[in-house]
């Protein structure tokens, strides 16, 4: 029986998330989880906690459609792709590393090794902003293809898959006490089990679905994400290429210089970069049934924790002119797998020669549209000028 008795149980069950959080990451002895209805559910577990083992390849695993901690499964049959080692003869400039081993340390204001920048997001900033959203007046206003558009498409798919759920719920596991549930509800149930997950390693919210629950959830958040901020809105294309372009201009200038932008701005940056492009769909995923075969499976971009890396690459040249010169490529590193891109690789280790990807990133501005054009913003929008390198 579901012991599901207000939505109050699912604020409980939110709190009791956060207080295990401590337990169950410093108690190595703390009890597992298991699941009796499918077998595979057991794969589920907690990095932090020793003597567990990872889920097996051959497994389903919930994980997969949840995002979050589970490794990158390939979501694109048949495409070729290189390990995480660079090409032979190449060096990568992991500028993010620097910075990653220790924030520039904590006296960095005294030595002045780092100057602090606010960017406040606000719709004057125009195009010189980190988040474009908040800037672009017609992503906002606009009721139909704008912001909202993402949950408007959520809400028709959740109508779709929700309803049996709830009725299943209700009736084949006796709990008519609690007369109905709203599609609301059980959607934070789902989303539930995967914050818990995340935190704990399991979550008996996760029980009470299935395979196909699961499935369909996945597909659920991927139509937010499509319609929110991804191929399905016209917006968005113009939004990512903001960062991407100024990305781009440091990726030119040299090793030295590196971003790091919020996880909001993935969606929008993808739709810019035109790496997932779905040539059967784009720019209209159905909500009116599951699709299987569709290109934007945001639980594999864009999980909990989620990045995108630029790797640039320098690499000898094979110019017979030239014999001892060096060139610069790109490789798009989607978290830790080597990603090609499907319109530039033709460098080392399919990477992208950085002087083509210049090229594409141009290309794509005429393609997406002007920010301030799209936007609606007659003014001069200027462009980014806080990420520079020196």
């Amino acid at each position: 029986m579901l012991n599901v008795t207000s939505p109050w149980a699912l604020i409980l069950s939110l709190l009791t998330a956060i207080v295990s959080i401590s337990y169950y990451n410093n108690n190595p002895s703390a009890p597992e989880i298991r699941s009796p209805h499918c077998a595979s559910w057991n794969a589920w577990y907690n990095p932090l906690r020793s003597g567990q083992v990872g889920y097996q390849a051959n497994d389903w695993n919930i994980l997969y459609h949840l995002g979050g901690n589970g490794p990158w499964i390939e979501k694109i049959d048949e495409l070729e792709t290189p390990g995480l080692e660079p090409p032979k003869g190449c060096v990568i400039d992991q500028v993010h590393m620097h910075f990653a081993s220790g924030f520039f340390g904590l006296d960095w204001a005294k030595t002045e090794k780092a100057a602090l920048e606010i960017i406040p997001e606000t719709l004057e900033r125009g195009a010189d902003t980190l988040t474009p959203g908040d800037t672009c007046p017609k992503y906002i206003e606009d009721p139909a293809k704008g912001h909202d558009n993402g949950v408007n498409m959520l809400a028709l798919f959740q109508d779709v898959y929700i309803p049996a759920i709830a009725e299943r719920l209700i009736n084949d596991e006796n709990n008519s006490a609690l007369g109905y549930l709203t599609n609301l509800e059980v959607y934070g149930m789902q989303e539930m089990c995967g914050f818990e997950t995340l935190s704990r390693g399991s979550s008996p919210w996760c029980d009470i679905f299935t395979h196909d629950d699961w499935e369909n959830f996945e597909y659920a958040r991927d139509l937010i994400h499509y319609y929110r901020a991804g191929p399905g809105n016209p917006y968005a294309g113009a939004m990512g290429w903001l960062w991407l372009n100024a990305t781009t201009g440091l990726l030119r200038s040299g090793p030295e210089a590196g971003t790091i932008v919020h996880d909001g701005d993935i969606a929008p940056l993808v739709t810019a970069m035109d790496i997932l492009k779905d040539p059967k769909y784009d720019p209209f995923l159905p909500t009116t049934h599951r699709v299987e075969d569709r290109v934007w499976r945001t639980s594999s971009v864009m999980p909990m924790g989620g990045r995108i890396v630029f790797e640039r690459l320098t690499c000898p040249t094979s110019s017979a002119k030239d014999p001892s010169g060096e060139e610069a490529f790109l490789r798009v590193n989607i978290n830790d797998k080597i990603v090609p891109l499907p319109y530039c690789k033709s460098g080392p280790g399919l990477s992208c020669p950085l002087k083509e990807f210049v090229d594409h990133v141009e290309r794509r501005r005429s393609e997406v549209g002007d920010f301030g054009e799209v936007c609606g913003l007659e003014k001069d929008v200027g462009y980014i000028t806080f990420l520079r390198q020196g």
